[in-house]
């Protein structure tokens, strides 16, 4: 039985990422971390910690015991320009600082696990797009599209990957792309807002639109299922994943270039699972206004489910 805390457990995938970990019966406990309070009532098996991550004592305190951390914790995506300098200092905090406080303190607590949620925008260059941009997959890029926001999760999420690459946690690092589900989504809101007020820009081309998503729960699936790898063999998953099936390892830096926004073949290729919700079907559930997210679990025996 394992005690996990998820850092940003009230935003849209740590809810999702909760929700997975209480319908498996091998968690004992799962602790929400955020500076946001949450609907989710306290039980047995729910603590929730409403702090912030750059207060080292209280967070402490939150991972007390805890067997791993899921961080999902970070500064809302930039939809829009930050206002003031004040907004653009908060941003490195909540995206740098915080995710140094979070691999510190577990460092000085003997925590092992980690599992970073991190963004597949952030560490992309100036003219660059996601899918040619395998080259700055290991290291910084020369400049950032996101511009301070792209570099301060860039350098939060390489901070932790030294920590690991030192052997001080074991850390699988996912980068998903654009995140959609059911419930609230400040990402989601602000775009909305600006398709409201016709300030969203209209790009011609046929190609306009080739964003990648990936529905929370899929990637709530993912997420779980990279901390019991973390659990079963760190040295063999700490830092990059190796798919049974094949001889030759995969850097875990190809992880979400091959999986993310692709077809579910190679998802199941490499994770040898099939995503629980297709992509239609969460899509319809994203556009379903009757639809709404649940709390409600359902016991699983296994990480498979």
């Amino acid at each position: 039985m394992y005690t996990v805390a998820v850092t940003g457990g009230a935003g849209l995938v740590g809810r999702y990422i909760v929700q997975r970990l209480l319908e498996n019966e091998q968690i004992a406990e799962v602790r929400i971390i955020d500076r946001q309070t949450t609907s989710r009532e306290e039980s047995r098996r729910v603590k929730t910690y409403v702090i912030d991550l750059n207060d080292r004592k209280p967070l402490e305190n939150a991972l007390l015991g805890c067997d791993g951390v899921i961080h999902c914790a970070h500064a809302p995506f930039p939809i829009v320009y930050s206002k003031s300098k004040e907004q653009d200092d908060q941003m490195w905090k909540d995206n740098l600082d915080a995710c140094e406080a979070v691999v510190d303190t577990m460092i000085s607590m003997n925590i092992k696990n980690l599992v970073n949620i991190g963004c597949a925008y952030s560490p992309i260059p100036n003219e660059d797009n996601y899918g040619l941009a395998q080259d700055v997959f290991l290291d910084y890029p020369r400049n950032y599209m996101l511009d301070a926001y792209g570099e301060s999760r860039t350098r939060g999420e390489m901070y932790a990957r030294k920590a690991a690459k030192r052997g001080s946690v074991n850390g699988l690092f996912l980068r998903p792309t654009f995140v959609y589900g059911q419930g609230k989504s400040r990402k989601i809101e602000s775009i909305k807002e600006l398709v409201q007020n016709s300030t969203l820009p209209f790009v011609n081309g046929e190609r306009r639109g080739m964003h990648q998503f990936i529905y929370a729960g899929n990637l709530a699936a993912i997420a779980e299922k990279s901390f019991f790898f973390l659990l079963q063999n760190p040295k063999k998953f700490n830092g990059e994943i190796i798919p049974e099936n094949i001889i030759n390892h995969v850097s875990f830096r190809l992880f979400f270039e091959k999986t993310v926004g692709f077809p579910n073949k190679k998802l199941r290729l490499l994770l040898d699972s099939k995503p629980e919700v297709s992509q239609e079907d969460a899509f319809v559930k994203y556009a379903n206004p009757k639809s709404s997210y649940t709390m409600e679990a359902v016991k699983r025996s296994t990480i498979q489910g």
